[in-house]
């Protein structure tokens, strides 16, 4: 299947010589600097929406975590077995060496 792309073009002259052309750009007043206030609002309510949906999910883990851990300290104060989980598990890799070390 061929399809064929065509296009025209049309050539006005103009009263304005080559090398003046771009002064209109680079006049001061043709980009009008205005501040849009709508937008800055919405950015800044953007963020704190998300900072407060990071803030709650970090404390919903760490007051679950808090609790289990009070928990399990309360039922267990001879056992000193236990698996550690949540945040806890952390603090051993640090230490723990690599699966592939020579890799």
């Amino acid at each position: 299947m061929e399809v064929v792309f065509t296009y025209e073009v049309v050539w006005k002259p103009s009263g304005i010589q080559f090398e003046n052309r771009f002064d209109k750009y680079l006049d001061p007043t043709f980009f009008q600097h205005r501040i849009h206030w709508f937008s800055i609002f919405n950015s800044f309510m953007m963020v704190i929406f998300l900072v407060g949906l990071v803030w709650m999910i970090l404390l919903r883990t760490l007051n679950k975590d808090y609790a289990r851990y009070h928990k399990d300290d309360v039922e267990s104060d001879d056992n000193d077995i236990g698996e550690d989980y949540g945040w806890k598990q952390v603090h051993g890799d640090v230490f723990r060496p690599p699966m592939s070390f020579l890799l």
